[in-house]
């Protein structure tokens, strides 16, 4: 078995999708921030723990979790206040994160050796060859919020993460979970569902709503249930789906995963509520031949959860200072 490396945080992973292009911004000074088309100098943004995050560490969060928000085909976006507190807790969150890994690698003695550096310059210099110009290079960087100087530290970041998931979930490792093992937990931690769900409504609507709850009284038995998935289900992945899906807790639709660890094998729901939208569920026996198929996912989402487990103490109780010179004046719509 060729087990996944466990993605520790994906505010690290973000780094991977970078010469996407997915932004349009010229080339920022390093330790510059760039707000109402200024460039404007900053030794530091945020404080972690005392730790100083530099203006190119949290642009580059910043505008990547922005622009989850602002890609559409025309171009045109308009923010709302809830949006802009949205990316700023976020890009926070995501910087917490980040040094959380490098205190827990640190703990376990992780470092970023000296081959390292060297397959670190090895792939900055492939990507030069590869964009032909210096010019296009940080044109390419650019797009991406990134500065040549952060590129390098994000590229630290990976080895930092690879070395650690490495260390915690193979050859031995705290998380290195056997197939037995993690047959046996997902039979005793799991449920799995098959559902329809409807997406909530739009603001002033109860179109939805309305909907599920007539679906519910005309459904009367799987065979139904299993109809109106087919037709109407907004979640496409459990159409023509007779696997359904294995929920456990922490997934982020936990009251759907609750509802249905109270019914019993081949029992429907009445509407449940979720975090998604609403949903009408019949609980399915476990198929021990879907779960060994599948272990390797199964053991991947263990030890993500588990690792998420250590970063969360790690981070549980840092001390957040703020640049009050610079902070006050970003938001998306100063930066966009």
């Amino acid at each position: 078995m060729k087990k996944r490396l466990a993605c520790l945080i994906l505010a690290i992973v973000m780094c991977m999708g970078i010469f996407s292009a997915c932004g349009n911004d010229s080339y920022v000074p390093e330790g510059h921030l760039r707000i109402r088309g200024r460039d404007i100098a900053t030794d530091w943004v945020v404080k972690v723990d005392g730790k100083e995050i530099s203006a190119d560490e949290y642009r580059y969060f910043f505008m990547n979790i922005a622009y989850t928000y602002t890609y559409d085909t025309e171009g045109d976006y308009s923010w709302t206040n809830e949006e802009n507190e949205a990316v700023m807790s976020s890009t926070l969150e995501y910087i917490v994160l980040n040094k959380a890994l490098f205190d827990l690698a640190e703990g376990y003695g992780i470092t970023v050796e000296e081959n390292d550096i060297a397959d670190i310059e090895k792939t900055i210099a492939d990507m030069r060859a590869q964009y032909g110009t210096e010019e296009e290079y940080l044109a390419v960087l650019a797009s991406n919020y990134i500065t040549p100087e952060y590129y390098y530290e994000l590229l630290k970041s990976t080895v930092v993460q690879e070395k650690l998931s490495i260390l915690l979930t193979e050859n031995g490792g705290v998380f290195d979970y056997s197939e037995d093992e993690t047959i046996a937990a997902v039979c005793e931690d799991y449920v799995c569902v098959r559902y329809i769900r409807l997406d909530f409504d739009e603001e002033g609507s109860s179109e939805k709503k309305d909907a599920i709850a007539e679906y519910a009284s005309q459904i009367k038995n799987k065979d139904d249930l299993i109809t109106y998935i087919n037709i109407y289900s907004d979640d496409v992945t459990m159409k023509n789906n007779p696997d359904g899906v294995y929920l456990t807790v922490g997934q982020g639709e936990d009251t759907l995963y609750n509802a249905v660890l109270e019914l019993e094998i081949g029992e429907i729901s009445p509407v449940i509520q979720g975090d998604m939208g609403y949903y009408i569920a019949i609980r399915q026996p476990m198929d021990i031949d879907y779960i060994t198929e599948h272990v390797d996912t199964f053991i991947t989402a263990y030890q993500e959860r588990a690792i998420g487990e250590l970063l969360n103490e790690e981070r549980a109780d840092s001390v957040i200072e703020y640049n009050s010179k610079i902070y006050d004046k970003i938001s998306v719509k100063t930066m966009e």
